[in-house]
Order: structure tokens, then C-alpha cells, then sequence
């Protein structure tokens, strides 16, 4: 079992104090214990005034328990008057220093030394991290955390991202990718007026806070999510705590239900493929007339339509088809007699075995289950 661990984004230069002490709040009250901030906007005309935002931020955020994480990168220590041992960002309360501007690595394996984590952008495929270790780090110390990416289009590819991750597994560094919320407005440029969606994968753009969460939480070792954008809504933050409280709990060969099916001949690669899913669980927003799987949608997305299913019955298992592209890979188990389909987008693909229909009443919400032939 790995420990998932939630964050958020705060930018106190955009918000009222009181206004980010009650998201603070509610995001502690949802099982959020780290926060992610920018002080790369701090300059010095503008100094007098932003800095005592931060650090009343700062000082609130210590005083609810939350661990704090800062970007900042040469300018910000320059305009702080502060240097490579932090004297100036230690007094802050900050816990962990993000280095984002290209550093010397031995710059930056000093910095391991100085009494703060350091964490290292992990959105770059290239020997910095190496680099670093190679000079006698404080390993201890580091860990990573991949970028966000404000500009439509420019986040990063699902295979770049996961190649990027598994170099990072194999060193055994914490990892942390941000996610975004389809509600909050700001981000951490300044004058924003239009929404700002922060996701690092660029297919999380537009997508539910839900599903990019599956994303992660199904298809990386990753340990820790992080809000981009702020603020967040007060759904978004209960379904992030729900998630996260699901791959928390411990799990066992006995917690995942076993169903024997008949499967029918001549099906697709990707049907097949789905069937023997490993990972299939019933998704936590319950529906009446069916068990849904969702995540095999995100690898399977090729699944041709074949025939036209208009009523299916108890047991029945169907996969939605390339007339939904979309849903196109979920998989589906029908609970209900005389089940009837509005649109023909589900391949019929099999049955459970009558002497496993009790066995379907035991799949709730997060249940895991298998498919067995």
C-alpha cells in the first residue's frame, strides 16, 4: 500500500487573507496536508507590499499543520537579499525549496546541506538528478516534482510523463504531479483574467479532477497530487480526500471478487484485453443498473463496434465501443432485469456464470473484482 499524499496551490498576492484561510481550512479538513507556492513574482517595487501577504500565508499555513513548498529560483534570493544557505526563507516556516531555474548540481547539492528539503523539477528526461546524487547529496532531502503547464496544448505527452517517472522510481525519490481543478480561476502569473487550468499532463486539461486522480493513482507510483490552480471547489476537494482514503486502505487477494464468465468467441485484441484487466473496481458514484469500470477507457481505445445491442440482461457484460469515443473502453456488468440501451454503443462480450450472481451483490463502491474465464 502506498501513502497518497494531498496538496494544494495557494498564490497570496491574487486573494484576500480571509479568503485563503477558509480554503486552508476546508483543505485540511479534506485530508490535504502540503501546499505548493511561487515566490517568483516577488520583485522589488512590489516588495513592501506582497511579502507581508506571504508571510501571513506562511504563518497561517504553519499553524494548521500544513508543510509548505516554495518555487523560487536566483532572482527571488536576489531580491530578498538571501543566499544558497536560506537564512531569510528557513525564517518564513517554508519546509521545502523547489529549485525550478537550471542550477549548477553542485549548487543544488549544497543546497541539500542547509537545513530545508529540496525538491527538483521531474518534467525534465535528462542526468541532472544524477548529476546531483553523483556529488554526495543529502538524499534524504530531495524529492521531485514534475511542472505545470498554463498554455493550452503545452503540457506534457502520457508517454514522455511516465518515461520521465520511471527514472525517478528506480532512485526511490517522492514524486508529486499537479492536477487541475475545472472551477479555480488563478494560478501563479500575475493580472490573470481568464481561467487558468494548471494540469502537467495536457490530456488532464479538460478532464474531471476524478479522472485525472484514476490517472494517477491507477497508471503511476506517484505519491503525491497537488492542485495547480486555486482555489479549488469544495466537490473537487471531497472527491480528491475519497480517492485518496480508497488507495490508502489496505488491499488483499481476498478483497477483490472473483466472477467466472462465459465469454463468447471471435472477440477484438482490446476486448479481450479488458476482460483480463487486472484492476477492474466499480467506480465510487454508484449506479442502479450496472457494475462500470472505468479506467480501462484510458488504455483501451480501440474497440470497433460489432453488432447492435438493444436489451441486455443480469450477468450480461457488454464494453462501450468506438460509436462513444469518449467512454470508448469501459467495461460494464448489468444488475438489472431487461436493461434496455438508448444508443448502440456496447459490444456484448460475455456473462458471469448464474452461480456467481450473489457474488455481484457483494461489489460496492471501490470493489475490487476480476473477471475469470
Amino acid at each position: 500500500m502506498r501513502k497518497v499524499v494531498l496538496g494544494i496551490s495557494v498564490y497570496p498576492r491574487h486573494s484576500d487573507f480571509k479568503e485563503i484561510q477558509t480554503y486552508l481550512t476546508k483543505a485540511k479538513a479534506n485530508g490535504f496536508s502540503k501546499i505548493f507556492t511561487s515566490l517568483f513574482y516577488l520583485d522589488q517595487p512590489s516588495l513592501k507590499v506582497n511579502l507581508p501577504k506571504y508571510l501571513n500565508f506562511f504563518k497561517l499555513a504553519k499553524k494548521l499543520g500544513f508543510y509548505i513548498i516554495a518555487d523560487i529560483g536566483p532572482e527571488v534570493l536576489k531580491v530578498l537579499d538571501d543566499d544558497y544557505q536560506f537564512t531569510k526563507l528557513k525564517s518564513f516556516g517554508i519546509d521545502c525549496l523547489r529549485l525550478d531555474t537550471p542550477l549548477l548540481a553542485s549548487v543544488v547539492a549544497d543546497a541539500t546541506y542547509q537545513g530545508l528539503d529540496i525538491q527538483i523539477n521531474a518534467s525534465n528526461d535528462n542526468k541532472f538528478i544524477d548529476d546531483v546524487l553523483s556529488l554526495e547529496a543529502n538524499k534524504s532531502r530531495i524529492s521531485v516534482m514534475h511542472n505545470f503547464y498554463p498554455l493550452d496544448q503545452t503540457g506534457l505527452g502520457w508517454q514522455y510523463f511516465m518515461r520521465c517517472n520511471k527514472k525517478y522510481a528506480a532512485l526511490k525519490l517522492p514524486n508529486a504531479v499537479f492536477i487541475t481543478s475545472q472551477s479555480a480561476f488563478f494560478g501563479q502569473q500575475p493580472n490573470t483574467k481568464n481561467q487558468v487550468k494548471l494540469p502537467t499532463i495536457e490530456k488532464h486539461r479538460n478532464s474531471s479532477i476524478e479522472q485525472q486522480a484514476i490517472d494517477i493513482l491507477e497508471y503511476t507510483k506517484i505519491q503525491e497530487i497537488f492542485i495547480g490552480n486555486y482555489p479549488a471547489s469544495d466537490q473537487e476537494l471531497v472527491s480528491l480526500k475519497k480517492y485518496a482514503k480508497h488507495f490508502n486502505r489496505p488491499q488483499s487477494n481476498d478483497s477483490v471478487v472473483k466472477l467466472k464468465a462465459h465469454i463468447i468467441k471471435g472477440l477484438q485484441a482490446n476486448e479481450t484485453k479488458i476482460l483480463a484487466y487486472k484492476n477492474h473496481f466499480r467506480r465510487g458514484d454508484l449506479t442502479e443498473g450496472f457494475i462500470r469500470s472505468t479506467n480501462t477507457r484510458i488504455l483501451y481505445r480501440d474497440v470497433k463496434p460489432r453488432g447492435n445491442v438493444k436489451k441486455a440482461q443480469i450477468g450480461d457484460i457488454v464494453i462501450i465501443n468506438n460509436n462513444n469515443p469518449h467512454y470508448v473502453g469501459e467495461l460494464w456488468i448489468i444488475i438489472r432485469k431487461n436493461f434496455l440501451f438508448t444508443s448502440n454503443i456496447f459490444n456484448y462480450v460475455g456473462k458471469i456464470d448464474k452461480t456467481d450472481f450473489n457474488k455481484m451483490n457483494k461489489i460496492n463502491s471501490w470493489t475490487r473484482f476480476k473477471i475469470i474465464n
